[in-house]
């Protein structure tokens, strides 16, 4: 599974990514999506939940409109008055990876309301801009936050050195470490995402780990819910791999 979803990282290395187009009308959903058809999105902007830096912040964080600008350089919010310049920013990651986001759920701030997988982070050599989303009007919150995610690190790839394969490779591995950190959470409690029909299983306590709607056995590793829009792109991108990382029953 982590090396499906770092495959799918790398593939946003590409300014203009042919195969977007060619599964288009054969896959459908978020994975079949252009870049340009994706930047489009972006510009039409999204509610995301902004997280304010600095413990003087009237509010931890509040719902914004972020948009992409036309010109694909900047990040604002605010009605434009604030923004986040696309060149500056080395990476993105999802999660709880800045001291921000680890405060707010420390402190209990939205852990109840908002899974970690639900926030992305956008990293500049002088500070993080964190943002996260919910299941509003927009949308799910997982196809916003891995179009957003997915989107970024072309763009902020896009603005690296063609020659430097380092900082290409680190701008584009937040959905890789997504997954890479749901395997490290080995509990056979947590939530799981079916991959036969989708339905995403709640965590229990006990019991056997079998799909609440189809019946399915969970696999021994399970995909990080926040992939679940790009499933099948995976699942093409692991059959082409020769990577047996979606094939049915608790082996897989």
């Amino acid at each position: 599974s982590a090396a499906a979803a770092a495959a799918a990282d790398s593939s946003v290395q590409q300014p203009e990514d042919e195969r977007w187009e060619m599964m288009e009308d054969s896959i459908g959903g978020l994975a079949s999506l252009s870049y340009a058809k994706r930047i489009i999105r972006m510009q039409d902007g999204a509610n995301l939940i902004k997280v304010a830096e600095g413990k003087y912040s009237r509010h931890r964080y509040s719902t914004k409109e972020v948009h992409l600008s036309r010109d694909k350089r900047h990040l604002t919010w605010d009605g434009g008055k604030k923004s986040v310049e696309i060149s500056t920013v080395l990476r993105v990651s999802v999660g709880l990876e800045t001291k921000t986001l680890q405060k707010l759920y420390m402190n209990g701030g939205v852990s109840a309301e908002m899974p970690e997988y639900h926030w992305f982070s956008l990293h500049t050599a002088t500070r993080c801009y964190d943002f996260g989303a919910k299941d509003l009007d927009n949308g799910d919150a997982t196809s916003i936050v891995v179009l957003w995610v997915m989107t970024l690190q072309q763009l902020i790839a896009n603005t690296q050195s063609p020659s430097n394969n380092q900082a290409q490779t680190a701008c584009c591995s937040a959905l890789y470490r997504a997954q890479q950190q749901w395997q490290r959470n080995s509990s056979a409690h947590k939530e799981w995402p079916c991959i036969a029909c989708t339905f995403l299983n709640p965590a229990k306590q006990s019991g056997p780990r079998i799909c609440g709607a189809c019946g399915a056995t969970a696999p021994k590793v399970t995909l990080c819910p926040l992939l679940m829009p790009l499933l099948p792109m995976l699942q093409a991108l692991s059959n082409t791999l020769g990577i047996a990382a979606f094939l049915p029953g608790a082996d897989a």
